[in-house]
């Protein structure tokens, strides 16, 4: 019987942690299914008490996932602050237009960040992860290039 509960307990936490290890973007519902399949086992008894053991490997996830972002964000926004003071000023006209420094894709969603500009500004954004708060989780860089003195003015 110990040996089946061992054995339950690991199935389920194995199921749970390789999710740990996939980008966010490719995740899907496999984290949340394997989360369901836990509780579902520790209501039928199955792994128990081990079950109660496992933590949320997804919420982990998450974390590692909004530190993840931010860092890449901050990196797109140093990468077109190099673009600029390397070309006079002038912001590029896309993300992929800059090559002084490797500009990192959104890690939550696999791609570039969403760039615009608008005159002297541009706008770094990352949408909130799906089912997450866009009040808390979005994020919105914006770039201001200043002229280098007062007689480059507009």
């Amino acid at each position: 019987v110990l040996w089946g509960i061992i054995t339950d307990y690991r199935r389920l936490r194995d199921e749970a942690f390789k999710w740990y290890y996939v980008p966010w973007w490719q995740q899907g519902t496999g984290p949340r299914k394997a989360m369901d399949d836990i509780q579902d086992a520790y209501q039928a008894m199955h792994g128990h008490p081990f079950t109660s053991l496992i933590s949320a490997p997804a919420a982990a996830g998450f974390a590692e996932l909004r530190v993840e972002r931010t860092v890449a964000a901050h990196a797109a926004v140093e990468a077109l602050r190099m673009h600029a003071s390397a070309h006079a000023g002038q912001l590029p006209a896309q993300l992929s237009d800059i090559t002084i420094a490797p500009v990192p894709l959104d890690p939550s969603t696999g791609k570039p960040f969403v760039y615009s500009v608008s005159g002297r500004t541009a706008t770094i954004t990352s949408a909130s992860p799906a089912g997450r708060d866009p009040q808390y989780y979005a994020l919105h860089f914006e770039v201001t290039i200043l002229p280098r003195n007062a007689s480059q003015a507009p």
